[in-house]
């Protein structure tokens, strides 16, 4: 068997001035790491997690934690991780 690749991390910070939303600018930090090991020379298995906080944003009613694909948080946390099985045509 083959050896997995290195895995991946990723921070990201959306500033404030990109959202202004009912006088507050929200901040949104996220995390996300990846990872892949290989089965053989076209399939592999990955592995990914995300985990996104959202700060000074008390005063908006409705406002969480927002990770794409999975949709809005109600609560100012959110974690999302994803496993699949990935073949090479």
């Amino acid at each position: 068997m083959r050896c997995g690749k290195p895995a991946a991390v990723d921070y990201s910070a959306r500033p404030p001035a990109a959202s202004r939303i009912s006088g507050e600018s929200p901040k949104f930090h996220q995390v996300s790491l990846q990872t892949a090991y290989a089965l053989s020379k076209r399939t592999d298995v990955y592995l990914q997690g995300e985990y996104q906080h959202v700060s000074d944003g008390d005063n908006v009613p409705g406002l969480g934690a927002t990770i794409t694909g999975v949709g809005v948080s109600s609560t100012e946390n959110q974690v999302s991780a994803t496993i699949g099985l990935r073949h090479r045509f």
